[in-house]
């Protein structure tokens, strides 16, 4: 059998993946804020870009020069978007992504939903259970710890009778107040008090403020503080009136709901990549770019 070489015509379909096409299907994944901050990023990287402001962008202008591209688009780049079967290639994408036998992780109907994996802020309850964790305290403190936690108010303040909470721990009053004493060293400070002025001390003391004078203001005097009559309680206190003002100072540093920044009433608020809208019997999508940065190639 004689070997020989002759020429024959072939036709095949192959992708070609060409590089404005690359960018454009990895721009397409993106949501409304992975694709801000990828504009961003490019910003910085590519010197050539710059940001658009509103009193220089114009849609008919940017309009023109959208057409005017598209009118210059190499014939490779029109092709191979002709030829591309979208369907099959966003399948195949999709199968990828999500199948666990081609991705390696989880079916789409096993992911989270997106309102699962919003941020949950940490309450004052879950901060100060972290605390008691790493205490050193036995078994039946840790009860009591957890019923005294469980009692706070969202200020953190302890409202209940301590009395009650030995009943439900099975302790007697003793262990609640050696462990309510503890709790009262977590943080933030002044947590666990029965009272403004017993929060106002705690917090004073794990301050560092041992000045005597700050206490009894604080004990005796928080009518007056109210009242701002600075020189009666240094008549009342015979002592100097700076001193009691240096005071004044500080107590009104002091915080007199501990619990305050551990506040749960915050919105997340969700800012949509589309709007959809009902025109009649059809429905039109419309894209959200607001925020979204104007480009052109700086000139």
């Amino acid at each position: 059998m004689a070997i020989e070489l002759k020429q024959s015509v072939k036709l095949t379909q192959q992708l070609v993946m060409t590089p404005q096409l690359q960018q454009a299907i990895k721009l397409l994944q993106l949501s409304r804020l992975e694709l801000t901050e990828a504009i961003n990023q490019e910003m910085i990287e590519n010197p050539v870009l710059e940001e658009l402001s509103e009193m220089e962008f114009e849609p008919e202008q940017v309009a023109r020069h959208t057409d005017e591209g598209e009118g210059e688009k190499p014939k490779e780049t029109e092709d191979s978007y002709d030829t591309l079967d979208w369907d099959k290639f966003l399948d195949d994408y999709e199968d990828m992504q999500y199948s666990g036998s081609h991705g390696g992780g989880p079916d789409r109907d096993e992911l989270p939903s997106i309102e699962s994996t919003t941020s949950q802020p940490v309450t004052l309850a879950d901060h100060l259970l972290w605390q008691l964790k790493l205490s050193y305290f036995t078994l039946e403190q840790e009860k009591i710890g957890r019923l005294i936690i469980g009692n706070l108010n969202d200020d953190g303040y302890l409202n209940t009778d301590l009395d009650l909470i030995a009943q439900e721990a099975g302790a007697d009053r003793g262990q609640v107040e050696e462990v309510l004493a503890k709790v009262q060293t977590f943080d933030p400070a002044g947590v666990g008090a029965r009272d403004l002025k017993e929060c106002l001390l705690l917090q004073a003391r794990q301050f560092g403020a041992h000045d005597p004078v700050v206490e009894t203001i604080i004990k005796n005097h928080l009518h007056q503080l109210e009242t701002k009559d600075y020189r009666l309680i240094a008549r009342m206190l015979k002592a100097p009136l700076p001193r009691v003002r240096d005071a004044v100072k500080l107590i009104q540093n002091l915080e007199p709901k501990p619990g305050r920044p551990f506040f749960t009433d915050r919105t997340d608020y969700i800012t949509p990549d589309i709007f959809v809208y009902k025109v009649g019997d059809d429905f039109a999508i419309v894209l959200n770019e607001d925020g979204l940065p104007k480009l052109r190639v700086s000139p």
